[in-house]
């Protein structure tokens, strides 16, 4: 198996509010989107995956997958666009007269991986 063709093109956008509430306590929220394209051809060998099957195509009976997968190599492209958003909100408290802080942290995401319909594998004959 190889992967012949990688491309993939990727945008983010964030945005970030920040204030301080009181002298003690810090608060922010964050914000972001991202999308992206991505473009993969796999290449897949029979010979390969025959034998990493552990199927054996020699003898006078062959078992009926040595006919489609033996000499061939197939192509499965594949196209996707994932997408996703993600925000968070966050609480930074500083007692007085401390070095440390006391944080608090929320955050949410989703992704969709914008797989599109697969298309038929390539099948070729070396």
């Amino acid at each position: 198996m190889s992967f012949d063709r990688r491309l993939t093109k990727t945008q983010r956008r964030e945005c970030k509010v920040d204030a301080w509430l009181f002298s003690f306590m810090n608060v922010y929220a964050t914000y972001g989107r991202s999308e992206a394209d991505a473009a993969i051809d796999i290449l897949i060998d029979g010979d390969g995956m025959l034998e990493h099957l552990g199927v054996s195509c020699t003898g006078v009976v062959r078992p009926r997958l040595c006919d489609r997968l033996q000499s061939e190599t197939f192509l499965l492209p594949i196209q996707t666009t994932p997408a996703g958003t993600a925000w968070s909100v966050a609480a930074f408290f500083r007692p007085a007269g401390t070095a440390g802080s006391l944080p608090f942290r929320s955050i949410h995401s989703r992704i969709d991986l914008g797989l599109t319909q697969p298309r038929t594998a390539v099948r070729s004959s070396r």
